[in-house]
């Protein structure tokens, strides 16, 4: 499960140096459940703001994408 985890969180762009403050954390054990929260609830909102940009980004794209098949359709009859 570590594994899958550390892999989902660097896909997602949370550093080396954030998982090894979390994996330190859980070492210590139920303990630092409220830090670790505390960490987890900071890449949420930090990932959260990202998705928003990227959705943003792809809606610009997407429109763009079709702005130039219109153009390539439309031309294309001539």
């Amino acid at each position: 499960d570590w594994i899958e985890f550390a892999q989902c969180m660097r896909h997602a762009g949370v550093s080396v140096e954030y998982l090894v403050e979390y994996l330190q954390l859980f070492k210590q054990g139920d303990k630092t459940l409220q830090a670790r929260k505390d960490l987890l609830d900071e890449q949420l909102e930090t990932i959260y703001k990202k998705k928003i940009e990227i959705d943003r980004t792809y809606t610009i794209i997407k429109d763009k994408v079709q702005h130039y098949e219109q153009y390539f359709e439309n031309n294309s009859k001539k």
